[in-house]
């Protein structure tokens, strides 16, 4: 685990954000996050690293561990999307960030000793890319500038589908009228060679 000094000052003050469920207590130093280090700490810094190689910038950056044992993650500014409703053009959005995020997971490969969360994830063993697991708008920040997806630490193996479908189910309310619209933007701008899913699929996958 690459350990590196704090990288402030002793007047820099620790601010308590909003949320960690996850990780525990979560604070903002500076321009960084730092919130306890886990078991599957290691393997979700070596995606991100991997991320940043490509270029993706949908998600923070990994920048190591500091002297408290605690992860280091690059502060992202901006709002959080949840509750808003997503109209088309940034349902759109959302499905064409998740799609650069499968496509850029596809060439990671995982050290053989790395360690995975379990909670959410995919139930199928099948294991196509790494998974974000929580794709959902109270973990999306949005600026004019970018969107990106916080809160890696579900990360695990999976399948695509199962990574589309928390986010077709959460970016919109699960109603009638809107279910359908919703997983037709999702796939216009997912769509594989796979079938496309139902409205059953946020609840059998």
């Amino acid at each position: 685990m690459h350990v590196v000094p704090d990288g402030g000052t002793a007047s820099d003050l620790e601010e308590p954000l909003v949320g960690g469920n996850m990780a525990g207590e979560v604070r903002r130093v500076g321009n960084t996050v730092r919130r306890r280090a886990r078991p599957w700490t290691p393997a979700v810094h070596r995606l991100l690293r991997h991320l940043e190689q490509l270029g993706f910038g949908g998600a923070p950056r990994a920048l190591g561990i500091d002297a408290r044992e605690r992860e280091i993650l690059t502060y992202i500014p901006g709002r959080v999307v949840h509750p808003n409703v997503l109209d088309d053009s940034e349902l759109a959005r959302v499905a064409r960030l998740i799609r650069d995020y499968h496509v850029a997971v596809a060439s990671f490969v995982p050290p053989p000793d790395a360690q995975w969360h379990t909670d959410g994830r995919d139930p199928s063993n099948v294991e196509e890319i790494i998974c974000h697991n929580d794709l959902a708008p109270w973990n999306l920040i949005a600026t004019d500038e970018q969107w990106v997806f916080i809160d890696w630490d579900l990360a695990a193996p999976g399948r695509r589908l199962w990574d589309l479908a928390l986010p077709a189910c959460s970016f919109v309310p699960l109603l009638p009228e809107h279910t359908r619209s919703c997983l037709a933007i999702v796939w216009s701008v997912m769509r594989t060679d796979s079938q496309p899913p139902t409205s059953t699929h946020c609840w059998t996958l």
